[in-house]
């Protein structure tokens, strides 16, 4: 875990507000501010441009929520966020929403209007007063803590408060929103210092056990972010596990090991869900093991399960927890379980979902795995698209591969891409539909404006393609209400846009020849390929629904 720095107050040099909080975020090494300004946050932004952190100036609030989770999901110690009043703070709800499910450290700092005690109606007033919206109660409910500035004086205090809610590991991650009413940017605060505070480790009292073989690891996105990937391998082979991931880790592990059966749950692969039915102890290691991750294993209510990193099991699943610092864990697994040289778990190779008819899906998707390189990131978006890239797709090791199941928001790849790209410097890919694409995809503008290497890849099935198979499977029938009558053409693009390289892709050949000859481009890409609305999708809660 990051080391987590808190504010001392300081008894010399005077700095504004809006000087003082930037201050205290260079301090804790952040690296970017993501937003946009406006005419209640603009002091704040105008200290920015004096400071070693650099400001992102995104298209949608909601998607520089996005970019900050990606941001952190790519090593960024918290996630920093700026915005305005008004619909510029109530935009941002649905990626704090995100944050809060997958439990990702954001600080959002919101201007508001001047502070009024009286109805005088300042434009954009959000204080649950006077017949106005509540945004302090909207921000509570998708953060861990929530507060406004009243006096200058509250300042060192409250970013402390705030950050130690989620960056000790006291308690459960997520976004902190400090609401800086306009007036006080400008007023005077002593000047700050800071001073270290290790990270809080949850005790554990665990009884001797031994393990009993076979083994499965269950590894979720929670330990993608704070266990050692070496470790994890480490422990695999001590232990002579099969390894799981779920739908959101599966960069976790190396997937062209031995070990590796696959994913779990919705999306997931069947040599998953039998090295789970054949396991008699199953180690669940940062994932509390949700629906979309436990679907079809209802063997795992038969286990004996510990579980890391996550204290609680969702459902009925119990487990013996082995606390949250993965590192001393692992070794407390290792003294417990002498080498198993003779248990090891037979492994039958990754099971994927095979169709009757053209899968589509798996080979386009094969066609992006022999061109990913190592450490390049993959952000994968909601709907059919999604389920079938975690299904098919498979990554090299050391790879960000990462799906939002937080709250499952379409459109979420491409502020995270963005994010993340500005930390590692890597290659970035986003494979999303092009409903996706006609929600968020604009913001591909922001990476086209930072030169960013990211290559897009838009899957157009000129629908809502899981929206659409559900009424299908479930309904007896398409509506076509969730199908468009017209579609982009990927060459279009760069009409749009200059500074970008686009292309169209009419079937798997096409996008292979596309790749090869953009693998050493700098910059944007942008591939839209075309695939039929009723491509199969290979998502479990629908494959055996008869239409």
């Amino acid at each position: 875990m990051n080391r987590l720095y808190c504010l001392e107050k300081g008894e010399h040099i005077k700095t504004t507000i809006a000087e003082a909080t930037v201050s205290f975020f260079e301090q804790q090494g952040i690296t970017h501010c993501f937003g946009i300004s406006g005419a209640n946050i603009e002091r704040f932004y105008d200290a920015l441009s004096r400071s070693s952190i650099i400001p992102i100036l995104a298209g949608h609030e909601s998607m520089a929520g996005t970019m900050a989770i990606g941001a952190v999901k790519a090593g960024e110690p918290c996630g920093v966020v700026a915005v305005t009043s008004g619909g510029g703070s109530f935009n941002l709800i649905p990626s704090l929403a995100e944050a809060y499910s997958a439990q990702i450290p954001l600080f959002v700092i919101a201007g508001s209007p001047h502070q009024s005690e009286g109805n005088d109606g300042p434009f954009q007033r959000s204080d649950g007063l006077f017949n106005t919206p509540n945004l302090p109660a909207a921000f509570s409910s998708v953060s861990r803590w929530c507060r406004t500035l009243n006096s200058p004086e509250e300042l060192n205090d409250l970013l402390a408060e705030g950050f130690r809610e989620i960056m000790s590991g006291e308690k459960l991650q997520g976004p902190a929103v400090l609401i800086i009413p306009q007036n006080l940017f400008l007023q005077k605060v002593s000047s700050i210092s800071v001073v270290p505070i290790s990270p809080h480790f949850l005790p554990i009292s665990v009884e001797p056990f031994a393990i009993v073989p076979p083994i499965t690891l269950i590894i979720g996105a929670h330990a993608q972010r704070f266990a050692d990937p070496e470790d994890l391998v480490s422990l695999a082979n001590h232990l002579k596990a099969a390894v799981v991931v779920t739908a959101d880790a599966k960069g976790s592990f190396p997937n062209d090991s031995v070990l590796y059966t696959g994913v779990v749950g919705t999306m997931g692969h069947r040599s998953a869900g039998n090295s789970i039915d054949r396991a008699s102890t199953v180690i669940a290691i940062g994932t509390s093991l949700p629906q979309m991750d436990r679907f079809g294993h209802d063997s795992l209510a038969e286990k004996t399960i510990f579980t890391i990193g996550e204290p609680h099991l969702c459902g009925s699943l119990v487990g013996t927890y082995l606390g949250n610092n993965y590192a001393e864990a692992f070794k407390i697994l290792v003294r417990s379980t002498p080498p198993l040289a003779n248990t090891f778990l037979p492994i039958p190779g990754i099971e994927e979902v095979q169709f009757d008819t053209k899968n589509w899906y798996r080979d386009y998707a094969k066609v992006i795995q022999a061109a990913l390189a190592p450490s390049d990131s993959v952000f994968i978006d909601a709907g059919s698209c999604g389920a079938s890239m975690v299904h098919y797709l498979h990554v090299p090791a050391v790879t960000i591969c990462d799906i939002a199941l937080g709250m499952g928001g379409i459109g979420y790849s491409f502020g995270a891409s963005i994010g993340a790209t500005l930390v590692t410097n890597r290659r970035s890919w986003v494979l999303a539909g092009d409903g996706a694409f006609f929600m968020h995809g604009l913001e591909i503008h922001t990476a086209i404006e930072l030169n960013l290497p990211i290559t897009y890849i838009i899957f157009d099935n000129r629908s809502h393609g899981m929206c659409d198979l559900r009424e299908q499977k479930l309904l007896g029938g398409s509506t076509a209400f969730n199908q468009y009558q017209t579609h982009f053409n990927g060459d279009s693009i760069q009409m749009l846009f200059s500074g970008v390289t686009s292309f169209q892709a009419d079937s798997p050949t096409d996008l292979e020849k596309i790749l090869q000859q953009t693998q050493t481009m700098d910059g944007v890409v942008f591939v839209s390929v075309s695939i039929p609305v009723d491509a199969p999708v290979p998502f479990h809660p629908l494959l055996n629904i008869s239409k």
